[in-house]
């Protein structure tokens, strides 16, 4: 049974491809929520991991109350 309940921001190329994947093969983790700006890859992407889709991150952290959130937004993560 999943005990850390996991939400990830920005589902681009790594994260889809790489870190949901990981993830999802762990038994201790849920993949609760996935959060992208684009409408259309967040939805494919809750679909293939069973989650629900945010496109707004504020929400999901409001809603879904996830133990650990993960961002992968490329380099605008890294603007101050």
């Amino acid at each position: 049974m999943a005990s850390l309940r996991v939400a990830v921001i920005g589902c681009g190329s790594i994260a889809r491809h790489r870190h949901l994947v990981e993830y999802q093969a762990n038994d201790q983790i849920e993949i609760v929520a996935v959060c992208d700006i684009i409408h259309e890859r967040v939805q494919e992407i809750a679909i293939d991991f069973q989650a629900n889709a945010y496109t707004n991150y504020q929400e999901l952290l409001e809603k879904e109350k996830p133990c650990i959130y993960c961002s992968f937004g490329g380099w605008l993560s890294c603007v101050m």
